[in-house]
């Protein structure tokens, strides 16, 4: 339960910063990136993942088990690649 509430927060600081937010980020070519955005993105799956495992576990169904434990294994997997591509020996930029 704690987790749909914290994907409800994401879901309303994101949206709210949309309405606070004057200008947006354009990144490669035009292509509307903006932490905000990100922040409702992730909210949004954080909801989606603790609904299914909450309704998945109340009425025993595998199905929706295997959707959690599936989505929740592929969201490892990109933290992992994500951790391990930050972190690497030798990508180190000194400041100039």
């Amino acid at each position: 339960m704690s987790i749909q509430v914290f994907g409800v927060l994401l879901i309303a600081a994101g949206s709210w910063a949309v309405t606070q937010k004057d200008s947006n980020v354009t990144l490669l070519g035009g292509i509307f990136i903006s932490p905000v955005l990100l922040l409702l993105i992730a909210g949004c799956i954080i909801f989606a993942i603790g609904f299914f495992g909450c309704i998945g576990a109340l009425r025993e169904n595998t199905c929706l088990l295997v959707i959690v434990s599936e989505n929740l294994s592929c969201l490892y997997r990109v933290l992992y690649c994500c951790y391990r591509n930050i972190n690497l020996p030798g990508h180190y930029v000194p400041p100039q």
